[in-house]
């Protein structure tokens, strides 16, 4: 339910990002437009990241967290170097992305192995 609520402000952005952009910003931002997906979209994995966190520290094992941000760390510079240089803006818009969307399924093995657990013991 909560992805859900997250995700309706991002639809808008991204239905009308040219305009929103001159609107808030100004039409000195407009080069910024062809970023805005690639941030968008992983503001909204880190956002839905950022709930699994929390599972993390609600059990004292914070150790997972700064595990799972150091792989992060390691793969978001690697895409960085790469795509920036290739892309330029843009390609820094989807290292950040991609490297949000490879982290995501260690963060579900380890919140669903969390929860199985649980259910288990229970």
């Amino acid at each position: 339910p909560l992805a859900i609520l997250i995700l309706v402000p991002w639809v808008v952005i991204l239905t009308f990002p040219s305009y929103l952009v001159q609107l808030i910003l100004g039409t000195q931002w407009l080069p910024i437009v062809p970023l805005l997906p690639w941030l968008i979209g992983a503001a909204y994995i880190q956002a839905i990241n950022t709930m699994m966190y929390q599972v993390y520290l609600a059990i004292r094992k914070p150790i997972i967290n700064v595990s799972i941000l150091c792989i992060h760390l390691v793969v978001m510079i690697s895409l960085l170097l790469v795509l920036t240089s290739e892309k330029g803006l843009v390609g820094t818009g989807m290292a950040i992305f991609f490297s949000y969307l490879i982290i995501q399924p260690i963060h579900l093995v380890y919140t669903f192995r969390i929860f199985f657990q649980t259910k288990n013991k229970s």
